[in-house]
């Protein structure tokens, strides 16, 4: 926020998320649930969701948000907004050290790359305290966004990361299509069937560990949701040499995943293997139910989590419902800027609605006429960014 305000943004408030961040749903006992702008039945995703929801309803033009298991990418994809989640290390956890462990970091939900890639310019750097620190880019990410790509090989897959987990059909098409547009841009597309790396024995030690560590920290942990503390005491196990051996695990994920993508300059799959999910899924769920539900928005996402990898969500159709679809764009170690220069090109060729048709719930009976939740503002940000902060 240091960075933002020196920069000259105006932060205009706090957004709403799940208790630490936990879920890909954000509804919470304190703060109640938000609703998805484009049809208010549905999650905007989480844990960012709250972030996603002002950026698409028209409130602001960027939004802060933090990725520890897809929760940039996945309120992106709810909402129908570019969320990229930057290499380990690019921007500060300061002032602790990490954000969880090895699998968090932050950064901006925006209409457009090219906002997204000016907020990167602001608050991209580690300071000496950080665990993790990115080499820094050797172009300003603006300018990267602003240069065309070239011709690029892609490769692209609708096929899970998560063995036997189905992958939507609209969810497929939507990403085919992507790639079909790819192709007709001029870029060498091709399909291929990835032997994934399972990242999951490295993700949930550091998961449990680092709800612990942030419910250890509150200065009232009783008034924590039952269900966050219930998470916390299953993490009581996830110490030292598990997460040492978790962080070993993750190194190796890494390189996989690094032989996967040595041959394409970027890979292109589901943000979400479903589409975006009915509000309401955190009711009466336990942590494990809650868990469960989960798995169908994270089996994409949490991979670059492990990794460390950038990767970034972009808009890639709408479901027979009107209801966003978005595609990941995976990029190589340090590869943002090829990132942001095809999602920039996409947003040119391509740029589809940047925000829905909000239409309010019908006043009570008796009531005076209701108004228009928002106005529509202008979507560039490069002479004055506004930004909302999630944790």
């Amino acid at each position: 926020m240091r960075r933002l305000r020196a920069a000259g943004a105006i932060v205009v408030g706090k957004t709403n998320m799940p208790e630490f961040g936990q879920f890909p749903f954000t509804e919470s006992r304190r703060h109640g649930m938000t609703h998805n702008p484009w049809d208010l039945t549905r999650s905007p995703g989480g844990s960012s969701g709250g972030s996603a929801a002002a950026v698409a309803a028209g409130m602001v033009p960027v939004a802060i948000g933090g990725d520890g298991g897809g929760s940039i990418r996945v309120p992106a994809s709810c909402c129908g907004l570019f969320g990229l989640k930057p290499q380990r290390g690019r921007v500060s956890a300061g002032p602790h050290p990490d954000l969880w462990e090895a699998l968090g970091t932050i950064g901006p939900i925006t209409r457009t790359p090219e906002d997204s890639a000016l907020v990167y310019d602001v608050i991209s750097g580690s300071l000496p305290s950080d665990r993790w620190h990115a080499e820094p880019p050797g172009r300003p990410f603006l300018e990267q966004a602003r240069t065309e790509p070239g011709r690029l090989r892609i490769a692209w897959t609708t096929k899970n990361v998560v063995p036997g987990m189905a992958v939507d059909p609209q969810v497929r098409q939507a990403v085919e299509a992507l790639a079909g547009l790819l192709a007709g841009l001029g870029h060498d597309v091709e399909r291929i069937e990835p032997d994934w790396p399972y990242p999951t024995a490295s993700f949930v030690p550091q998961f449990f560990a680092s709800i612990r560590e942030e419910t250890r920290r509150v200065e009232h942990p009783e008034r924590l949701e039952a269900r966050t503390r219930h998470t916390a005491s299953m993490g009581a196990w996830a110490r030292g040499p598990v997460l040492a051996r978790a962080r070993r695990d993750g190194e190796r994920v890494a390189d996989r995943l690094d032989g996967i993508l040595a041959p394409y300059a970027l890979l292109v799959t589901p943000t979400m293997a479903a589409l975006p999910p009915a509000i309401g899924q955190l009711d009466a769920a336990g942590s494990l139910h809650a868990m469960t539900r989960s798995m169908p928005f994270i089996a994409f996402t949490t991979l670059l989590n492990v990794s460390g990898h950038p990767g970034a969500s972009v808009p890639a159709g709408l479901s027979r419902e009107g209801w966003p679809i978005g595609a990941q764009l995976i990029g190589p170690r340090g590869g943002e800027g090829r990132i942001l220069s095809v999602a920039a090109q996409l947003h040119r060729e391509h740029p589809g609605r940047a925000s829905p048709r909000i239409s309010p719930p019908p006043p009570p009976a008796g009531s005076l006429e209701a108004r228009p939740v928002c106005s529509r503002v202008p979507t560039g940000a490069a002479s004055r960014i506004r930004a909302s902060s999630a944790r």
